[in-house]
């Protein structure tokens, strides 16, 4: 937000003072800018690696959940049609995200960071449903329960968010998912 009001700050400032010390103040801010804009990419970025390597770390300990889940439908009070408890996890954790940067970021900056973040969460659940259906079909069950609650979380996302909704038709993910359950339809 800083960064948006900068220029304007810019132009009140050196339009009250005189030739000299504007073309001495005019650098300055120029640098401010550059400092400024180069923090808050690093900033983002740093929020979009930390949600890869919770996601990452959730690919690692998924499989083996959803085929204990699978194997074993009724324990823990845990059912075959609930998301298993990394993802349960993984979507609670976008909640946050999206409850802590909403408020104080500008829109273009969430979309920014939860576009690169959906991206990322996007190829690795994916690939890892798709490996768990082609190892073991019994996992079904599990896999879609999990699928839909990531996109229930994503649904979320998009009324914040504008970007995901144009990669929307492109994502694997989502195809992944609907595909799974129009084949559980017969369509």
């Amino acid at each position: 937000m800083l960064a948006t009001l900068l220029p304007l700050l810019r132009a009140g400032s050196l339009g009250l003072v005189s030739q000299p010390r504007r073309a001495l103040l005019m650098p300055e801010f120029d640098r401010l800018l550059q400092d400024l804009t180069m923090h808050m990419d690093e900033v983002h970025s740093k929020l979009v690696d930390i949600m890869r390597d919770r996601l990452a770390a959730a690919v690692q300990t998924l499989p083996g959940e959803v085929r204990q889940l699978a194997a074993h439908p009724g324990q823990g009070g845990a059912s075959a049609d609930q998301p298993s408890h990394t993802v349960a996890l993984l979507v609670k954790q976008l909640g946050t995200l999206r409850a802590v940067l909403a408020p104080y970021l500008l829109k273009e900056e969430v979309e920014f960071i939860f576009g690169a973040v959906a991206r990322a969460y996007s190829d690795a659940l994916s690939e890892t449903f798709e490996g768990l259906l082609a190892q073991d079909s019994s996992c079904e069950g599990v896999v879609r329960a999990n699928a839909l609650a990531m996109l229930q979380v994503r649904c979320v996302l998009l009324q914040l968010t504008t970007a995901l909704v144009t990669a929307w038709p492109n994502d694997k993910y989502a195809a992944s998912v609907m595909n799974t359950a129009a084949r559980r339809a017969g369509l």
